[in-house]
Order: C-alpha cells, then sequence, then structure tokens
C-alpha cells in the first residue's frame, strides 16, 4: 500500500549491479514476478498476505473496491518502474544484462463468436492484463481501466514519462482460456473458479507445523477408517498385493517408504498438520505399547471395502468390520493410560474420520470377471446395501463414545487413470457411466449423515465430505493449482500409466506436484493438501452440514 518498499527494491538493484561475480553471472532479471497475484489474492480475496479484503467475516480490514488498484500502481511505479531505472541507468551498459517484469492474466476467448462476445473479450483482457501492460509500454492506463479513475482519482493518475518509461522488458504468461459471453456471465462456472482457486492458495501458504500447532490442537485425538487413500502403512505386514512399503512410494515423504500410496502425505497427514496433532501411527505399531495412542490412531487398510468380499482379490486386508473391531482394541489399551471419565470425555471431543467405499466398486462391482455383484444388484440396490452396512458400523463406532464423524464420501472414479485405462473416454473426459455409479452412493451417504444427525441429537455431529465434488472442482479447473497432466499417474505402466500401478524402484515423473495422479488409483502429495484444506475450512458444498474447523467448536 506504501511507496515507501521501493527502498527495498532499489537495494536488491544494487546488490545486482554490484554483485561482483554473482552479479555478473545473472543477466536477466525480474522485479516483480506476477504483481496481479499478489494484488488479488493480498488485498481482494485476502487469502494470501497482508490478508486484507471487503469481508469482514474473512479479514480484520482492508477494502477490495480500492485497495488492489493502489497496491498495483505502487507496484508498478515505485517498486518496477524506479527500480528498472535505476538498474538501467547505472548498471546494465557494465553487466550487460536485461530488467524486465513477469505478468499473468486469463486469456479470454468469445463464447459464443457474436461481434458482441468478442468485444467483450477484448475489454476482459485489456482490463486484466492492460492493468499492469500499458503504463509500462504507453505510459498510461488502459482505456478499460479508466472506468475506475472515478472511484481512485489521483492514484491512477498517468506519471512522468520519465518514471514509467517504454518498452520495457515484459514477460506474459497467459495461463488459462476463458470464454466469456457479452453482458452474462456463467454465474457457477465462475464461482466454481474462484472456489477452487481460494482452496489451491489457502493450501500453498499453509505452513508445514500445522493451523493450530502454535496452540492447543483442534481435537484432542483423531481416528481414522478407511482404504489405501489414508492408509499409512497397516498393509505393511500383510499377505496383500495391495501394498506400497518400497521406492519410488514416498519420495517426497520425509520418512521415505512407509507403506502410505503417495509420493508424499496422504490427506488425513494433512488434516492433522491443520488440526495441531502429530503424524498418526498406523494400528500396526501399536502392538508394543511404546507408540502414542492418545493423539489418535489410523486403521485405514489398502483395497478395505465396506463389504467383507470387497478387495479380496488382492488378499488381506482389514476390512470395515475388522478397523472397528481394531479401534476397540485400541479402547482397551487406553484404558490403561485413564480413567473411565477421562476416556469418554476424550472420546466425546475426539475426531473419528472415515474414507472408504471405494474399493467395493474398483474391486468389486466394477470387476464382473471376479465379483457377480453388477449382475445381482442395480447401481441403486448396490448403493444401499453398502450404505446399510456402513450405518451399522457407524452406529458401533457411536456406542462407543464417539462423537464426532466426517464420513468422506467417493470420488470420482471414473476419472482415475485406472478406469481411464480400461474404459473409453474422449480426451480429457471422465467416463461417464462409471461416476454416475459412484454418485449414487455418494447421494445415499448424504442421506445417512441427515438421518444419523436426526437421530443422534446428544452432542453429535455427523459431516459428509464431499470428496467427489472437490475432486471434479479442481479437474475441472486444473491449472488454477498448477496441475497440467490430470489423466494419467505419475508412476506407472501401460495406457495412462494406469494399466498397472507403481512398481518397485520404478521411475516416477519429476513435475510430481503438476500431476493431479501419482499412480493409477491414487493422487499426488499436492492433491491431497487442496482435499485436506477443503475438508478442514471449506464451505458446505465442501463439507455438509458444517467443516472440520466448526465440528471443533461444538
Amino acid at each position: 500500500m506504501s511507496r515507501r518498499m521501493v527502498g527495498t527494491m532499489l537495494v536488491a538493484v544494487v546488490v545486482a549491479g554490484k554483485g561482483g561475480d554473482n552479479g555478473l553471472r545473472v543477466k536477466h532479471w525480474v522485479t516483480i514476478n506476477e504483481p496481479l497475484i499478489m494484488a488479488k489474492m493480498g488485498y481482494a480475496l485476502g487469502i494470501g498476505p497482508p490478508g486484507r479484503c471487503s469481508d469482514r467475516n474473512f479479514c480484520p480490514n482492508g477494502n477490495a473496491a480500492t485497495e488492489p488498484y493502489i497496491v498495483s500502481h505502487n507496484l508498478l511505479l515505485a517498486v518496477h518502474a524506479t527500480a528498472a531505472s535505476l538498474y538501467k541507468q547505472n548498471y546494465q551498459a557494465t553487466q550487460g544484462g536485461q530488467i524486465g517484469i513477469s505478468l499473468v492474466a486469463q486469456y479470454v476467448e468469445p463464447y459464443p463468436n457474436t461481434s458482441l462476445d468478442m468485444e467483450a473479450a477484448m475489454r476482459a483482457m485489456d482490463f486484466e492484463l492492460g492493468w499492469y501492460r500499458e503504463p509500462l509500454v504507453r505510459g498510461e492506463y488502459s482505456e478499460s481501466m479508466r472506468i475506475l479513475e472515478n472511484t481512485l482519482g489521483n492514484a491512477l493518475a498517468k506519471q512522468p514519462e520519465k518514471v514509467w518509461g517504454k518498452g520495457r522488458e515484459i514477460a506474459e504468461n497467459l495461463q488459462r482460456k476463458e470464454g466469456i459471453k457479452s453482458d452474462t456471465e456463467d454465474m457457477e462456472t465462475t464461482l466454481a473458479y474462484l472456489r477452487v482457486l481460494a482452496f489451491c492458495l489457502a493450501a500453498a501458504i499453509s505452513v508445514s507445523g500445522g493451523v493450530a500447532a502454535a496452540g492447543a490442537p483442534l481435537f484432542p485425538a483423531m481416528f481414522v477408517i478407511g482404504d489405501s487413500l489414508v492408509d499409512n502403512g497397516n498393509n505393511n505386514g500383510l499377505r496383500s498385493l495391495a501394498k506400497s512399503n518400497y521406492p519410488p512410494y514416498g519420495i517426497d515423504f520425509h520418512g521415505g517408504p512407509t507403506g502410505r500410496f503417495c509420493n508424499g502425505k496422504t490427506i488425513i497427514d494433512f488434516l492433522g498438520d491443520l488440526l495441531g496433532l502429530p503424524l498418526l501411527p498406523a494400528f500396526t505399531e501399536t502392538f508394543g505399547g511404546e507408540v502414542d495412542i492418545e493423539t489418535g490412531v489410523n486403521y485405514a487398510s489398502a483395497a478395505a471395502g465396506i463389504l467383507e468380499e470387497s478387495g479380496l482379490n488382492l488378499g488381506d486386508r482389514f476390512s470395515l468390520t475388522q478397523q472397528v473391531e481394531n479401534f476397540k482394541s485400541t479402547l482397551d489399551q487406553l484404558q490403561n493410560q485413564m480413567d473411565q471419565e477421562m476416556l469418554n470425555q476424550h472420546l466425546r471431543k475426539s475426531l473419528l474420520v472415515t474414507n472408504i467405499g471405494s474399493n467395493d466398486y474398483i474391486n468389486n462391482y466394477l470387476m464382473p470377471s471376479i465379483y457377480s455383484s453388477s449382475s445381482t444388484y442395480t447401481p441403486e440396490a448396490f448403493a444401499n446395501l453398502l450404505i446399510n452396512k456402513y450405518a451399522g458400523q457407524i452406529t458401533e463406532l457411536y456406542k462407543t463414545g464417539l462423537r464426532k464423524f466426517l464420513l468422506a464420501g467417493i470420488g470420482p472414479l471414473g476419472c482415475i487413470p485406472n478406469q481411464l485405462a480400461k474404459g473409453f473416454a474422449p480426451p480429457g473426459k471422465c467416463i461417464t457411466a462409471v461416476n454416475d455409479v459412484v454418485q449414487v452412493f455418494n447421494r445415499r451417504l448424504k442421506t445417512l449423515v441427515d438421518q444419523l444427525n436426526a437421530n443422534y441429537t446428544n452432542n453429535a455431529i455427523f459431516v459428509y465430505g464431499n470428496t467427489y465434488g472437490a475432486f471434479t472442482d479442481i479437474l475441472s479447473n486444473p491449472k488454477t493449482c498448477g496441475f497440467q497432466v490430470m489423466d494419467r499417474g505419475c508412476c506407472g505402466i501401460g495406457k495412462n500409466k494406469g494399466e498397472i500401478t507403481c512398481l518397485p524402484f520404478s521411475i516416477p515423473c519429476s513435475n510430481r506436484d503438476e500431476y493431479v495422479f501419482w499412480d493409477a488409483y491414487h493422487p499426488t502429495q499436492a492433491f491431497n493438501q487442496i482435499i485436506a484444506q477443503k475438508a478442514y475450512s471449506g464451505p458446505q458444498s465442501a463439507c455438509y452440514p458444517i467443516n472440520v474447523k466448526q465440528m471443533a467448536q461444538r
């Protein structure tokens, strides 16, 4: 907001110009990288530093109607123009380098291609890209930006030629093609885009220690039931083909290969960070009594399903029923560490997360060569079968004293590399038939959450995690979060890198943060972080009826 920030940039220019060997080696300098992001995220949306916006429920101060433009003006005038002028006048001749600025904007195309829509597209590009480019090239703001003069007054006044200058080196990053119509706007698409952008940025700026790490954890413990999406090593000692305790799994995890089906952290790991909890031990690590179980335990098992037979084709695994029994054995251990009243209070305040059901489709209903379920049940009947079994186990967990439940739905299985390799889908599309079947289950699960909240009103809360919606939001706007590859795994073999999953000592892709999927079935660490952020603080469309952060306040 202040032009005094120019001092820091001038110091940097002097260092660049007089930097000895370092200064001479570097020939291309950028004063500011993507000022639009700084202005919008920090001063309009409030989800980047310094966290200013107009929404007082989100930001303590700020004015999104004026501050982004004032900040941009000062960045261009006080930082870029002055710093670039200093470099060119004093150092460029001897150093032989170049100095410029890196701009970013959405690339807009008319949709449909009428004359009015073409004019609308030109106005949009003139506003967003011209916001920064025109003052640097022509010494004044673009025509479309001039509509703000009555609001901002002298803040947008033309500056002297010696400050603005012309012909400076500009790198333009047109990140995303967007269709635009004259006068009318597809608000649903725009809102979805902004939702995704907000959570991508929130995930990107969250520190590794966790949001609540500076104080007490938001929950005293978190217990996890699920499948390979959240397994952290329970299958390592089982006679199972569903294992991941070998490289390159864990290539980006500080502990290396641990049994997590990911290159790094799982959704649960990131959610624990946000809650201020340590990494949870796998249930199979708790037998010796040397592991802290008071802050939670992870019971998830790769290939596990709601039904006992789901995943049997891959060998041993802990099914939903077995995982509930394993949780009860943990309660026996906890009773040796605290009295019954303390344990009851501990359980009432703890969080139980379930993430299960995918294998009932991938390794059951969608595998007719081995299982007969798809010929026996309609999608509706099969979903009812699963939900009835699911509800029975949730009731068992409620009886133990747990009162806070996050029940995650199933993601769009028709979009994972394994299913894309098996099916027929147009380029860039998912297998609709598979996703339709999964959505039947998700709708039933959301209804179950409503029923549970109606039946158990004794300080209990049940939440539906809309994994499917969160997943498809990102898949529809992948580049907003930095993803470039959405339809194949980073590590795998065959079509879509999804016919054979990641084998021991395979060489994965190097740009893992640009991939949505790590292997044939599981997302990357980068993707998991965004999903965890949605569960933690997302709107009702991501977590229904409240999010995890709000659950902690109940």
